[in-house]
């Protein structure tokens, strides 16, 4: 057996988009952008196609819709650590040259089907432990203030009840999400979004104000007035 299929954590030699190619295999997925320690957009399902044009490999399927530029990806990191409670949860790690994550892959079907699908991508080379930085302390749910620009914005989106894109972008990767939204939900300081094949985590206080961008989404702000790639776009599937 290799060295891919026992480390916990192994740097793959193999090109990006080899990497890419093993996705469909592995079942439903999470794939997780984060804005820095103020919104989380994760996409939930299975992976239908993988392409690259125009210089960015696209994730596509009914539950997915992700860029990342290619000149941007350094390495691809296989981490067996994860897990919630009892339960493996195998990932990729898609780093840049400076070890920061562009975006993850979470293999929901099992640490078996995982490893059958980064099987061919061949060995790697074992890597240390991440050292995961400390997230801020989550505040009570009742520590979000009803005044929270965050929290009122979505619940008016919700009860318009009309589709919505929301995206969160960053400099080398947007993931998007069409729909109609479901009931914003409060849990360990963070606004949720909840769908099945879409979550959304905001944490409260991280929005201070929207503003609208040239083609009419709203951006979320922080205190300072900058957006951190959070998008509503109210036109639904524009």
């Amino acid at each position: 057996m290799s060295e891919t299929m026992t480390s916990q954590r192994v740097a793959l030699t193999c090109a990006p988009a080899a990497a890419f190619g093993s996705l469909p295999a592995m079942g439903r997925v999470m794939t997780v952008v984060r804005g820095g320690t103020a919104a989380t957009h994760e996409r939930i399902g299975p992976v239908e196609t993988v392409t690259e044009k125009n210089g960015a490999f696209l994730l596509g399927g009914a539950a997915h819709d992700l860029r990342v530029t290619a000149a941007a990806i350094h390495r691809v990191v296989v981490d067996r650590s994860g897990r919630m409670r009892d339960r493996p949860l195998p990932r990729l790690e898609i780093e840049d040259a400076f070890g920061e994550v562009l975006f993850s892959v979470v293999a929901l079907g099992g640490i078996e089907a995982f490893d059958a699908a980064v099987a061919p991508l061949g060995q790697g080379q074992p890597l240390p432990a991440r050292k995961r930085p400390s997230a801020p302390p989550s505040a009570p749910d009742e520590g979000i203030a009803t005044e929270d620009a965050g929290q009122a914005f979505l619940e008016q989106v919700f009860a318009a009840g009309a589709p919505v894109t929301i995206s969160l972008a960053t400099p080398h990767a947007v993931q998007r999400w069409t729909g109609t939204l479901v009931a914003p939900r409060l849990a360990m300081g963070f606004v949720n979004l909840i769908d099945t094949s879409f979550h959304l985590h905001l944490r409260g206080g991280s929005v201070a104000s929207w503003r609208k961008d040239a083609a009419g989404a709203w951006l979320a702000c922080d205190e300072a007035g900058a957006g951190f790639g959070l998008s509503v776009d109210m036109r639904g599937g524009a």
